[in-house]
């Protein structure tokens, strides 16, 4: 229907990623989510928490000195839930991914990045208990950018800040290490 809940979604994440070649990784990513949402009397003043899931294919499409362009594909799977004992909520949906970015050195081991991104959100929220029902909900394409900063910690480290718009509002923290 028409109901609109609005969503927060936290992750705690651990991804991992493998060079195949010079300009091809594949990864999966996966931990504990937590969601608390608006609008929804089901989930008011609860914290459902549950885990995500996904794969991950980035490619590094063309690299200068200057800059780097690359794409990415994501894929997420995310389940959550609540359980009482007249109540149970779980809600859980799919959410594939595509970005386009250029990476630009702006000094030694400072980077800024940035370009655009686009994805669906689709879903299926299920109750028992006091109220019963199954309710899929979407959220349809839709289109937004990215911006960020990261610094070269050592050879092999990075510590960054990078904002999003688009199917999903956010800003993220990120502490990443190449092994």
């Amino acid at each position: 229907d028409t109901v609109t809940a609005d969503t927060t979604s936290k992750w705690l994440c651990l991804s991992l990623r493998e060079k195949f070649s010079p300009q091809l990784e594949l990864g999966m990513f996966g931990g504990h989510a937590f969601v608390t949402q608006t609008r929804n009397p089901l989930t008011a003043g609860i914290e459902l928490d549950g885990y995500h899931a996904g794969f991950s294919l980035h490619a590094i499409m063309i690299e200068t000195a200057r800059a780097t362009l690359y794409g990415a594909l994501d894929y997420t799977y995310q389940k959550v839930d609540h359980k009482s004992d007249t109540q149970t909520v779980v809600i859980d949906w799919s959410e594939p991914h595509a970005q386009l970015g250029v990476i630009v050195p702006l000094v030694k081991r400072l980077r800024f990045f940035g370009g655009g991104n686009y994805g669906y959100i689709d879903g299926e929220e299920r109750a028992s208990g006091t109220t019963n029902h199954t309710v899929g909900f979407k959220r349809d394409a839709r289109a937004g950018g990215f911006l960020g900063l990261d610094l070269q910690t050592d050879i092999d480290g990075y510590v960054g800040l990078e904002a999003k718009s688009g199917l999903a509002r956010s800003v993220e923290i990120y502490f990443k290490r190449r092994y």
